[in-house]
């Protein structure tokens, strides 16, 4: 017991000792610091309230890494267009530059600060970054951007430090406040000559800022103040499609001062000639530091390649890095591996876009873990990856079971890697075909509550399809007269729509190749088959007939009689649903080779 007590009083001195060794050793660091910060800081400086302002978030910090412009002869139109909108005299004061997930906009907010820097018309830029505090913190970017303009010329500087001389406070108070003791109220003080013809400041990737209420502040400060001042000042702004962005750009009162130009919505060609002519240059650089300058790469194999990048320079930008790595020196090899999707083992092809897309998708969850909502959210994504035709939001909700409006508020998040639009009649699209290639892969999407496991999803979706039809379909859904071919149908694909629905002719088409995609042994599925092939198979031909489809119902059959079979290797327990489906068939194919009406395929 002695020794017990002993070891224990020698521990608790052992802990009280480290403890004000380490408070000791704080106490010394902080001093010596806060000597270096006063030694750095010039003490007269009139700018020092402005501190701690962000000077690695302009456009020419040297602490930004893998900084690039705009490739030589790319983004010409758009980048035309910036500079006429910056050079208008009656244009609107803000520029908003909205752009998909790895659609280039950094690069080109680049190459903006860069040219306005050079022609001597760029007064501030904040590159923010979700990563680095300081340049995520919304409450540093009006002292970043008042002490940029400070130094932009003598002029600036007098009336701005008088400014912070005279409101020392206003640093640390709110955003309003900020902008106008710090930035607006002085600069209308400039006198006439002192007024720049144009200025142009450069807030590049804004969603990445961490408070989204005052991202919306920031944005209704900035189109209230900037058309008051006595000169043209331009605010060009890019960001993903964000929610509480893209809100504040569709206000009425902030169109009347915004112009807005979407990076998703540029004509096919035109991004595909710029990305072509990136991926070639580039390409080219490798055969001349790898290859010896031989002619390589074959045109078809560029041509697939620039296919391939669906318009996104990250895309290129990472194809390029791969094939290109000179750690390996094998670029024939590697692009062969790209051309193919076959990297090494334990290698991915792109960790940028994976890191990329990781991100969005734990920005769609909720910030305390809710199962039925990412489970939903699962639901979505799985279905929006493995439909064979895609489907608007409300049809999607319909053939899933999903309550009004869940589909577009549960994607509203995700719309940088999702077209999702609020027509109810225009399909949800994948922007890119890397993002369904990462999520249903689990090496690559490491959130296991979203990852889609094909074989789980093409069985939802096939019970979707078959309780749709077994719950909806009908005879004569449409209400033609039994006498009108469908060629004689004024507006048939329209009437489709309205009558039948999205949904339900989706799953008339494609409720067979999901089963096509799910193993057997599911009674489930089993029951809700028979019940088809039972009472609905007559008006589902019906359908198939209408929509110009009928030669599916062959394919279809087949393919539920292999799933039947392989379900029970005794087919003499469903020798009468067989012998069902087998009538159908021939029937189908004789359908096919005839031009029949209506009429006639209702009475199969």
């Amino acid at each position: 017991k002695s020794i017990d007590r002993a070891i224990q009083v020698f521990q608790v001195g052992a802990n009280i000792a480290l403890e004000k060794a380490v408070i000791d050793v704080t106490a010394r660091v902080t001093e010596g610091v806060s000597r270096i910060e006063r030694h750095l800081i010039d003490p007269k400086d009139p700018l020092n309230p402005l501190r701690p302002y962000v000077a690695d978030a302009a456009f020419n910090s040297g602490s930004r890494t893998n900084v690039s412009r705009c490739f030589q002869d790319t983004r010409t139109e758009l980048l035309q267009m910036i500079s006429e909108w910056a050079g208008d005299p009656s244009g609107k004061p803000l520029f908003w530059l909205c752009g998909l997930a790895g659609t280039g906009k950094s690069t080109i907010a680049q190459t903006v600060a860069e040219q306005f820097s050079e022609k001597g018309q760029l007064g501030s830029s904040f590159f923010f970054s979700r990563d680095i505090a300081n340049r995520s913190n919304p409450r540093l970017v009006f002292t970043t951007i008042a002490y940029q303009l400070a130094r932009f010329n003598k002029s600036f500087f007098s009336v701005i430090s008088d400014s912070v001389s005279g409101h020392p406070d206003s640093p640390a108070a709110y955003l309003r406040t900020q902008l106008e003791d710090l930035i607006i109220e002085p600069l209308r003080k400039l006198s006439d000559p002192d007024k720049p013809s144009v200025l142009v400041l450069v807030l590049d990737a804004l969603d990445e800022c961490s408070n989204e209420l005052q991202v919306e502040e920031m944005l209704v400060l900035l189109a209230s103040a900037i058309p008051k001042l006595p000169f043209r000042m331009k605010v060009f702004i890019t960001s993903r499609p964000e929610v509480h962005i893209r809100s504040q750009f569709d206000n009425p009162a902030m169109r009347l001062v915004a112009q807005a130009s979407f990076l998703h919505e540029i004509k096919a060609d035109i991004i595909q000639r710029d990305v072509g002519l990136y991926i070639n240059h580039h390409l080219q650089e490798i055969s001349r530091n790898l290859l010896g300058g031989i002619d390589w790469p074959d045109k078809g194999d560029v041509k697939v390649m620039i296919e391939q990048s669906g318009g996104l320079f990250i895309y290129a930008s990472a194809a390029i890095a791969y094939v290109g790595d000179k750690r390996y020196r094998q670029p024939k090899q590697r692009l062969r591996s790209l051309l193919e999707a076959k990297p090494a083992e334990g290698e991915t092809l792109f960790k940028e876009m994976d890191k990329l897309y990781s991100y969005i998708l734990q920005s769609a969850l909720p910030p305390v873990g809710s199962r039925g909502f990412s489970h939903r959210l699962q639901k979505i994504l799985g279905a929006i990856i493995l439909l064979f035709d895609p489907l608007p939001a409300g049809a999607l909700e319909t053939l899933l079971s999903l309550e009004q409006d869940t589909v577009w508020s549960m994607l509203l998040p995700l719309h940088s890697v999702l077209a999702v639009s609020n027509d109810n009649t225009k399909a949800i699209r994948v922007f890119h075909k890397s993002f369904p290639d990462f999520m249903v892969d689990p090496k690559r999407c490491g959130n296991l509550q979203l990852l889609v496991e094909p074989a789980m999803h093409h069985r939802e979706l096939a019970l979707a399809c078959l309780l749709c039809m077994n719950n909806n379909l009908h005879r004569d859904m449409c209400g033609i007269p039994w006498w009108t071919k469908n060629a004689d149908v004024p507006n048939l694909p329209e009437l489709l729509e309205e009558k039948v629905g999205y949904h339900l002719i989706y799953a008339c088409h494609h409720w067979a190749t999901h089963l096509q995609n799910i193993s057997t042994g599911d009674t489930e599925v089993l029951e809700s088959l028979n019940k088809f092939c039972g009472i609905k198979l007559l008006c589902w031909l019906e359908i198939l007939s209408l929509s110009g489809r009928l030669p599916y119902a062959i394919k279809a059959l087949e393919i539920s009689q292999k799933w039947f079979a392989d379900q029970n290797k005794q087919m003499h327990a469903h020798s009468k649903r067989v012998s069902m489906r087998q009538k159908a068939k021939h029937l189908a194919a004789s359908l096919t080779r005839q031009k029949v009406s209506h009429h006639v395929d209702n009475n199969v």
